[in-house]
């Protein structure tokens, strides 16, 4: 459940109009759960407004019985079966609901809190989810296009020179 409940703060509709997510609340308890949610974005956006701050956008329930089937151990064709969602959005997905549940972890006051949101983002990384993240390496930054990697071929570092830097190992004395 707190995978499911934790999604309507990741989850945004990408869609404008008709054609999104169709709200399914896996339990009657997380759509409680979800209209107080609601209830405290819309006393923080009054508070919002009045202070002349940008506004938070509302908490997104499209993403939540998504989320729980998965959690819960769902085959991603089961789970995106009924689904108006790509399975590349549901990866990025997943892997911002991923990132939330584990700050929560680390943060959460409460430790039962704690302790299940962590457990909550180890369900959700396994399968399509994990395996997307190891071809998702970042290679870094570019070359520098100024410098020459072959230090033979021109001006920079002069692999000859007595530097001291190739004397590892050497006896100091």
């Amino acid at each position: 459940e707190v995978a499911a409940l934790a999604s309507a703060f990741t989850y945004e509709e990408r869609r404008s109009g008709p054609g999104g997510l169709t709200v399914r609340y896996p339990s009657d308890r997380l759509r409680r759960r979800f209209l107080r949610l609601q209830g405290l974005h819309l006393s923080l956006v009054a508070d919002e407004a009045d202070a002349r701050l940008a506004v938070t956008r509302a908490p997104d329930a499209g993403f939540m019985s998504i989320a729980h089937a998965w959690a819960a151990g769902g085959d991603l064709s089961d789970v995106l079966a009924n689904e108006q969602i790509t399975a590349g959005d549901f990866v990025r997905t997943a892997k911002q609901l991923i990132d939330l549940l584990r700050q929560l972890g680390l943060l959460a006051p409460v430790p039962a809190t704690a302790t299940a949101a962590r457990q909550a983002a180890e369900a959700v990384f396994r399968d399509l989810v994990a395996a997307s993240t190891l071809v998702d390496i970042d290679p870094g930054p570019d070359p520098d296009p100024d410098v020459d990697p072959d230090p033979e071929s021109g001006p920079g570092i002069d692999a000859d020179a007595d530097t001291g830097a190739n004397d590892i190992g050497a006896d100091d004395g």
